[in-house]
């Protein structure tokens, strides 16, 4: 196996990245689609806001809320 260094898997990376207002519902149907576990939620100024994980989405069916209509800001 390959050794790589960090800076050279990172630079690679085209993380899945969606903003405060896009619902749960919508990331979890993107995460599906790119097959990853994650999405960085990135506000206007392209900083970090936060990380939204698939035990993320099943807390927020634990909780009865509606995916659909759910948005990160509101979390």
């Amino acid at each position: 196996m390959q050794d790589r260094t960090t800076a050279e898997i990172i630079r690679n990376q085209h993380p899945l990245t969606l903003s405060p207002g896009d619902s749960v519902a919508a990331a979890c149907a993107a995460m599906h689609r790119r097959r990853v576990g994650a999405v960085l939620v990135v506000g206007e100024d392209n900083r970090l806001a936060g990380i939204f994980t698939g035990r993320d989405a099943i807390r927020c069916r634990r909780r009865a809320t509606t995916p659909a209509t759910r948005r990160f800001a509101s979390s």
